[in-house]
């Protein structure tokens, strides 16, 4: 999945979850976002593999968020 994150007039944060691993390794899915001087964020975005995507209300600063799909606001067409 592809994380879109929103701040006004600043430019927009983009990451990706990567639960792929290999053999006998482990693998991190968490994403850790450093939103700098100006922590507001008015939209995180979720893109799933399928194409659908959703938007999540807005996490609590410095906590781990636990994004569920089918549990978020979907927005535009997959």
């Amino acid at each position: 999945a592809k994380v879109q994150i929103k701040r006004g007039g600043l430019a927009e944060i983009w990451r990706r979850v990567r639960p792929d691993g290999s053999y006998l390794s482990a693998n991190d899915s968490r994403i850790v976002v450093g939103l700098g001087s100006s922590p507001a964020i008015d939209a995180l975005i979720v893109h799933w593999p399928d194409g659908v995507a959703e938007q999540f209300d807005r996490p609590e600063p410095k906590r781990y968020t636990t994004l569920v799909q089918g549990q978020g606001r979907r927005v535009g067409a997959p």
